[in-house]
């Protein structure tokens, strides 16, 4: 876990992440909003690098527990499912003229997981390197 003297890595995801999180809403929100890329479904990278970065940022926060133990690795890994479900299923609301798809869902969760993963690592070389010094 990283240590309670490096209370900044904690105190900036904290400030940081409902910043994110507020804008990567309104950008799964906006009206007609449609990503194309180079190749077909270029959106589904869009979503995977989006929600990695959620991903990362919400597990440095640690508000479920560090993510570098399982306990708190799993509650944010369910609780970013759960909210990236809510997120697509919002799309279907016709105002919004988006669409829902269970592979945009199954790429927000990838992206969920591999930023968990990295704040997992982050904070386990955090946890060595203060218990070296």
């Amino acid at each position: 876990m990283i240590s309670a003297g490096a209370g900044w890595a904690r105190r900036v995801p904290r400030v940081v992440f409902p910043l994110y999180a507020v804008v990567i809403f309104l950008l799964t929100h906006w009206p007609g909003v449609k990503v194309e890329g180079p190749m077909p479904r270029a959106d589904l990278w869009a979503h995977l690098g989006a929600f990695g970065l959620w991903g990362f940022l919400f597990g440095c926060t640690a508000w479920l527990g560090p993510p570098e133990t399982r306990r708190g690795f799993l509650r944010a890994l369910l609780a970013g499912g759960v909210y990236t479900a809510i997120d697509e299923s919002l799309q279907l609301i016709p105002a919004l003229a988006r669409v829902a798809a269970w592979d945009d869902w199954l790429a927000n969760v990838a992206g969920v997981l591999l930023g968990l993963l990295a704040a997992g690592l982050l904070g386990r070389w955090a946890a060595r390197r203060a218990r070296s010094l």
